[in-house]
Parts: C-alpha cells; sequence; structure tokens
C-alpha cells in the first residue's frame, strides 16, 4: 500500500507526504495505516512545528489505537484469524526545504 499526499498545515505551508506500508499477515494494518496515519500526523501538537516529533506521536497514537483494540483478543484468537497482523512503514515528509523520513519495521529508503 502507498499513499501521496499534499498536506496543509496550520500556517498555510504545504508539506509534501509519501508513504509505503507492506502489511504481514494480512493487508489489514497497511491499509489502517495507508487511511489514517497523515490524520494522526496532522493532529499532533507538534505539527507542523516539529516534524520529527509529529511523526514519532502520529505512529504512537496509532500503535496506542491497535493495542486498545487488542486488548482482551488473545493469542489463540490472533493466530487462529490471520496469524499477527502488522505493517512495517516507511514515510517522508518534504517541508520547508527539509525532508523528514521515518520507518518502522524492516524496511530502509534509499536516496
Amino acid at each position: 500500500r502507498h499513499m501521496v499526499l499534499n498536506l496543509s498545515s496550520s500556517c498555510g505551508d504545504k508539506v509534501g507526504y509519501l508513504a509505503v506500508f507492506d502489511g504481514h499477515s494480512g493487508a489489514d494494518v497497511a491499509e489502517r495505516l495507508q487511511r489514517s496515519l497523515h490524520h494522526h500526523l496532522m493532529a499532533d501538537p507538534a505539527y507542523p512545528s516539529d516534524m520529527t516529533a509529529a511523526l514519532r506521536g502520529a505512529f504512537a497514537a496509532f500503535d496506542g489505537l491497535l493495542l486498545r483494540e487488542a486488548d482482551g483478543v488473545s493469542a489463540a484468537e490472533l493466530h487462529a484469524s490471520d496469524g499477527e497482523p502488522g505493517s512495517t512503514a516507511l514515510v517522508a515528509l518534504a517541508a520547508e526545504c527539509r525532508l523528514y523520513l521515518a520507518n518502522l519495521g524492516d524496511c530502509r529508503a534509499v536516496m
């Protein structure tokens, strides 16, 4: 899964958002990241003044959401469905002549 967007900041600056998500044990988590990570990014209090902190916050917010949803789901239930679903993520933000890269899981960016 991938996504390319032009985001706006509260001060009107344009931010380029490019992301690649690769799910494992199914595509569910990758698809959810594709639909929502940029919303978590823009909702983070550090966005757009501190993109590094905003990226960390966006991933933490998404992870927290998954953990809350998984609370009470047994390991046996996870294995019975699709195993242990998850996703890698590679995100690039282009803002104010700077490039910010974030990776999660077994993925790398080559420039």
